[in-house]
């Protein structure tokens, strides 16, 4: 048989003669390609959301029934021991102490959504805190100007949070790599020199006015030579510190008997407990540490600070 062709008419475009055929062809193709596109715009946006919001790769895998209990008394254990390292990290940085329970909560609520670490404490550190005194202090007295050396302090925090939020965006903690072990170790240890010394004075129920280093070793001295030394604080603060130490110790001697189950024992959570119940019922004959505390939140607002104290701080 020949072939029969179908000649098309003049002034008759393609897209008239055959619009059943390829001109379906081609929207059901360009619809493909536009679902296409969409399945990957989500996957995009899916993928980034777990990857900034690690919550959303690890929470609906969660054993509930076997991790949870664990879990709640980890928390419970961190909330308690949040409680004086608050308080304490807080007078580190030259604040009321109700300052350093108002920066312990929220760090272990915003952590969790965007963390990678199950092991991680989050909350206000010494080193942190000694930096922003050393670092606000020449701007402002803690001791005679609180209320500015407060709002600095605020908008030391702000900058940070932004430079810390930012350098996480590009993932750029891989840059602490770079810094070699010597480093690290003469930095945490002459933090941990000038803190130590720095506390003692609350061990000793002394008041000693903040100073430099040496400044600070000089009025100790002066102190416990002139008598000063308030004796049931300071028997307190002594048997805290070698419970303490004694306890640690017999954790690492795996000779002795109940060593690996005294691993379990929280020293630090009963020396808190066991010297509260204590300081309640002294009738104020220890030294207090700070003021009294307020109950309750403050209300959020912004620092009583201008945009010219950005730069400075």
């Amino acid at each position: 048989m020949g072939s029969v062709v179908v000649h098309k008419p003049r002034g008759v475009a393609d897209s008239d003669t055959d619009s059943s055929g390829d001109g379906h062809h081609d929207d059901h193709h360009h619809n493909h390609h536009h679902h296409h596109h969409n399945i990957n715009n989500t996957k995009l946006v899916i993928n980034t959301l777990l990857y900034y919001f690690n919550i959303a790769s690890w929470l609906p895998t969660y054993e509930w029934r076997a991790s949870l209990p664990w879990d709640t008394l980890a928390g419970l254990t961190t909330g308690i021991m949040l409680v004086p390292q608050g308080l304490s990290y807080a007078l580190i940085a030259g604040l009321n102490p109700i300052v350093g329970l108002y920066s312990c909560f929220l760090p272990p609520l915003i952590y969790p959504l965007f963390g990678t670490s199950r092991e991680l404490s989050v909350a206000p550190v010494a080193i942190v805190s000694l930096l922003t005194a050393e670092g606000i202090a020449p701007l402002a007295d803690p001791e005679t100007e609180y209320a500015r050396y407060r709002d600095l302090t605020f908008v030391l925090a702000l900058e940070s949070g932004i430079i810390m939020t930012l350098l996480g965006l590009v993932r750029a903690g891989v840059v602490v790599n770079m810094l070699s072990q010597p480093v690290i170790v003469g930095f945490t240890s002459a933090a941990a020199l000038i803190i130590g010394f720095g506390q003692l004075k609350y061990i000793l129920g002394v008041s000693v006015p903040r100073g430099e280093f040496i400044e600070t070793i000089v009025h100790l001295v002066e102190k416990i030579a002139a008598g000063d030394v308030h004796g049931p604080t300071l028997a307190m603060g002594a048997l805290s510190v070698a419970f303490l130490i004694a306890l640690k110790m017999y954790k690492k001697s795996p000779k002795l008997p109940y060593a690996k189950q005294s691993a379990l024992i929280p020293g630090a959570l009963i020396v808190v407990v066991v010297t509260s119940l204590i300081a309640a019922h002294t009738d104020n004959s220890l030294r207090q540490v700070g003021s009294s505390l307020p109950s309750g939140l403050p209300s959020p607002h912004w620092p009583d600070a201008s945009w010219t104290d950005f730069k400075p701080v």
